[in-house]
């Protein structure tokens, strides 16, 4: 990312076995947030179903997704996707299973 995209962040969140997980990048006053990407995976065994995970613009779920059954990584670019002015940005990955533990990472920038 260039310069004059202002500051650079990267939150990740680790859940534990069998919990949900969010990355948050917290609201600032006067300060906009810009989401380049989003991955989310789970530890290295097969999920007994699709897990949900959403990511938020404040409490407005701007896009959601499915981790599909089988281990590995899912990596959502969002190209610079704008929140709202002094909203937190987000991404929640739901409960992946008996002991399974899951990873969210939320990659951007703030104006």
């Amino acid at each position: 990312m260039a310069a004059e995209q202002g500051t650079i962040f990267a939150v990740n969140g680790v859940s534990g076995a069998n919990a949900a997980v969010t990355a948050t990048q917290a609201a600032a006053t006067g300060k906009q947030h810009c989401i380049e990407s989003v991955t989310v995976s789970a530890s290295g065994v097969a999920l007994a179903a699709a897990v949900l995970c959403q990511i938020k613009d404040g409490t407005t779920v701007i896009d959601s997704f499915y981790l599909g059954l089988q281990p590995g990584a899912i990596t959502v670019p969002l190209n610079g996707y704008r929140a709202t002015m002094g909203n937190l940005v987000s991404a929640t990955l739901a409960a992946c299973g008996a002991g399974i533990i899951g990873i969210v990472s939320i990659r951007g920038y703030t104006l």
